[in-house]
């Protein structure tokens, strides 16, 4: 049997595949955000606005992901978290009787996050979706028809 002279390409990877072209807009993309930030930090005012903005999407992909990462660990790992969200908030209250500040905050607002998201998560019950008792499909069956079906005259 001949081994192929090419490895076959597999459908999924872990990492993606990155090109010379891909690599050349990435680096492009980079030197004009790199010469954007030289001129605001010599004074353009255009310039400052354009690097606030190209922050501010950053931090606002940033808060989306820490969003949807809370909620996706909620939905796949829901005994864990709910357990491990009182846990935490257990400890923070301790500290913050203890007189422990961390970088002078009050955690309060934090402990109730937590306080509130646990209970939630264990308390409220979990109804999967697949399960539903009125689902026709369950049983390998066909949905009732609302109209009868017409036959054909002859």
């Amino acid at each position: 049997m001949n081994s192929p002279s090419v490895e076959p390409l597999l459908r999924s990877r872990l990492l993606p595949r990155v090109s010379f072209r891909m690599m050349f807009v990435i680096t492009s993309v980079c030197a004009v955000l790199a010469a954007i930030a030289r001129m605001a930090g010599n004074g353009g005012q255009f310039a400052g606005a354009l690097l606030t903005a190209a922050v501010f999407l950053v931090a606002c992909f940033v808060v989306f992901l820490v969003l949807f990462l809370l909620a996706w660990r909620a939905a796949v790992f829901r005994r864990i978290v709910g357990m491990a969200d009182i846990l935490l908030a257990i400890a923070l209250a301790i500290a913050e009787l203890a007189g422990v500040r961390f970088a002078g905050f009050s955690l309060f607002p934090v402990i109730a996050f937590l306080l509130a998201s646990g209970g939630c998560i264990l308390l409220v019950p979990h109804r999967d979706p697949d399960l539903r008792s009125d689902n026709p499909f369950a049983d390998g069956q066909l949905p009732p028809q609302i109209m009868s079906p017409r036959e054909r005259p002859l």
